[in-house]
């Protein structure tokens, strides 16, 4: 790390880091770059708010013209912002964050049951993306899974 900071720089984080706004972010832009994603999220922040509950009430349109500005296919990911707050809102009472917090505690009593739970959670989610993109990973949130040996 310390060599690619000298050639370019101290790295900067892009996108949110909380566990519900970073699924929202990875959907907000296709082909999903840093950069459409960063787009479409900002204007979905500004037009619609990012709570579920304010997703849920919005008219698809006006979701899919702030997303225009993180790509194509526009449409398709209003489908998933609304399917991504319907299962928030609806299976995780709307506090994704807690429930993998949960994930987290029961990673520390039992290693490697939590990251199988963490996993479960976070394959409720649609994903826009290329055919063989898979559900946000549990390793997003907790690291590498360790060794069941």
């Amino acid at each position: 790390m310390d060599t690619l900071e000298t050639l370019y720089g101290p790295q900067k984080a892009v996108g949110p880091a909380d566990p519900y706004e970073m699924i929202l972010y990875l959907n907000c832009g296709y082909p999903a770059t840093d950069g459409t994603c960063s787009k479409g999220f900002d204007a979905l922040k500004r037009g619609v708010g990012l709570k579920p509950e304010n997703i849920l009430v919005a008219p698809r349109p006006k979701l899919a013209k702030c997303l225009r500005m993180g790509g194509i296919v526009p449409e398709l990911r209003a489908k998933k912002l609304k399917e991504i707050a319907r299962i928030v809102n609806s299976e995780f009472d709307g506090d994704l964050k807690a429930v993998l917090k949960k994930c987290l505690q029961e990673e520390k009593k039992q290693p490697g049951q939590g990251v199988r739970s963490a996993k479960k959670v976070l394959q409720k989610f649609p994903v826009i993306g290329e055919p063989s993109a898979a559900a946000p990973d549990a390793r997003v949130y907790f690291g590498n899974e360790p060794s069941t040996s």
